[in-house]
């Protein structure tokens, strides 16, 4: 295995690919604790509307990856003491493993086997999706709610606009067939990457991984997605909806260029500026709070998501009155670069390396950075060594860009 350090944060990793083109990563951190993620670089929204001339319903992608992780399948986890957990986002699903114990490779041989084995039947879904229903609906917040209404509004043909978890109806129209299909095109080797963080020697690691049941690529007949993002307009530039609680909320969001017109400007840069611009322009700038304040709003909740060619951020707020803050909002966004201070940008930039160490010192958080890192191709110890050393000209150079990104609002209005 290969051994990199990029980043010298005091954790290298080691990187190999197996025979049938499989790149595994290993993090040896100093812990009893054994981890390992399978990394599937397909998430919960596909950039294809058929695959082998079958439709992709919406929130397939989802069902299907908890699906996986039937009664029968969990069971087994839980005897042999592994934990195992599911994170599906855009562009990336992961099924995550957690022991003290030493079984975590014959639970990983079990999973890569149920992956590589389609055998879904409708009477194992029809069981499966009384809990994938139950996920659902905690998902069904005002908070998320206000969300999905600000990206209805913010795009006008992107696949991020839609969430990843399918309606009730939507559910009840998904069949197992269906979902087998999907399985056998997407859970291949082609889009399988393996990260591991065990106190054994990384050779050993691969050793192991050898061991596993993969299934082979297939050649794919994809039919694309219609319908083309434009990012010089949005959908709607304010909307109005019943929040369902008794408190009003204000969801502001940005939508970003497309990814291809991020990279001409920025290059690689703009992924270490993407770690920093959230923290410095508003969560942890004491000017935007203390207005916040002022404007008798709650900051409730802040995001920022990628996804394909997409990127947005937005902000949350407890408010009843939207007009002021949207107001508020455009005058603060109009002299962004008059309220961020150099002083407290170089302290921000010691908070976030300080947290990058707290991440890697643990072999779930380290493996679980490494991953949501792998989409943009950048190893997150280099990531992160790179954002701790961005200027402040350079933050205030994308500011200055920032606000010029198109913005919707949603406005949830209490009962």
């Amino acid at each position: 295995m290969v051994k990199c350090d990029y980043g010298h944060l005091k954790c290298p990793f080691y990187h190999d690919r197996l025979e049938n083109g499989i790149d595994v990563y290993s993090i040896p951190r100093n812990s009893d604790i054994k981890s390992a993620v399978v990394y599937l670089s397909k998430g919960g929204v596909n950039q294809a509307s058929q695959v082998q001339g079958t439709k992709i319903p919406h929130g397939a992608m989802y069902v299907l990856a908890a699906s996986l992780l039937d009664e029968e399948l969990t069971s087994f986890f839980a005897f042999h003491n592994v934990k195992i957990s599911l994170d599906i986002d855009y562009s990336y699903t992961m099924f995550k493993l957690t022991t003290l114990g030493d079984d975590l490779f014959l639970c990983l041989k079990k999973l890569m086997e149920k992956i590589a084995s389609p055998s879904l039947t409708e009477e194992k879904l029809e069981k499966q999706k009384q809990e994938i229903l139950l996920t659902i609906q905690e998902h069904d917040t005002p908070l998320e709610r206000s969300k999905d209404a600000l990206l209805d509004a913010l795009y006008l043909a992107s696949p991020i606009q839609e969430s990843i978890y399918p309606t009730k109806e939507e559910l009840n129209l998904i069949h197992a067939s269906t979902l087998r299909k999907i399985q056998e095109c997407y859970y291949t080797s082609r889009y399988i990457t393996l990260f591991f963080s065990l106190p054994d020697d990384p050779r050993n690691v691969l050793v192991e991984a050898n061991r596993l049941k993969f299934a082979k690529e297939i050649p794919l007949k994809e039919e694309p997605r219609k319908g083309e993002e434009k990012y010089d307009v949005v959908n709607e530039e304010y909307v109005e909806i019943e929040s369902g609680i008794n408190r009003s909320l204000l969801t502001y969001g940005f939508k970003f260029p497309s990814r291809k017109t991020i990279y001409e400007a920025y290059g690689e840069s703009a992924f270490f500026l993407y770690e920093l611009f959230a923290d410095t322009a508003f969560l942890k700038n004491p000017i935007f709070l203390d207005a916040i304040a002022d404007q008798k709003a709650d900051l409730v909740k802040a995001e920022f998501k990628q996804g394909g060619e997409d990127a947005y951020f937005y902000l949350t707020f407890f408010t009843e009155e939207p007009e002021a803050l949207i107001e508020f909002m455009g005058k603060f966004l109009a002299r962004i670069n008059n309220h961020v201070d150099k002083k407290r940008f170089n302290q921000l930039k010691e908070e976030y390396l300080a947290s990058v160490f707290e991440k890697l010192g643990s072999p779930v958080s380290a493996l679980e950075a490494f991953a949501t890192s792998f989409p943009n191709h950048i190893a997150y110890t280099s990531l992160a060594a790179h954002a701790s050393r961005v200027s402040f000209s350079a933050i205030k150079h994308f500011l200055g860009d920032f606000r010029e990104f198109r913005r919707a609002c949603c406005f949830a209005k209490k009962r």
